[in-house]
């Protein structure tokens, strides 16, 4: 039997593939540096009415059609349940596939 997806950080880092699993976060967080997605914010410069809202890791095991492992594939995702529109966020935004060549 495969592997199946860890369900959360705690169930990654006790499978034996941790380090791999660590290094695809990696790429995830410097990635979206990269591209400007994420600002470092420091929590004394908030407005005291500010909502904070936290973010965990997505992980996906890619497998290739004779079912061994191709990637580790690792999203971070915001924990926007509790927010409400127009108050925490003003538009919303579905991801849109495109073809990278």
């Amino acid at each position: 039997m495969f592997e199946p997806d860890p369900k959360h950080r705690g169930a990654m880092l006790r499978t034996e593939l941790a380090p791999e699993w660590i290094k695809s976060e990696h790429v995830e967080m410097d990635g979206l540096w990269r591209r400007g997605a994420l600002e470092k914010v420091l929590r004394s410069s908030l407005d005291a009415s500010a909502r904070i809202f936290g973010s965990l890791f997505h992980y996906k095991i890619k497998r290739h059609l004779d079912m061994s492992l191709d990637k580790l594939k690792v999203r971070i995702v915001l924990q926007g349940q509790h927010m409400q529109q127009g108050v925490d966020y003003e538009h919303s935004y579905s991801p849109v596939p495109h073809a990278s060549g």
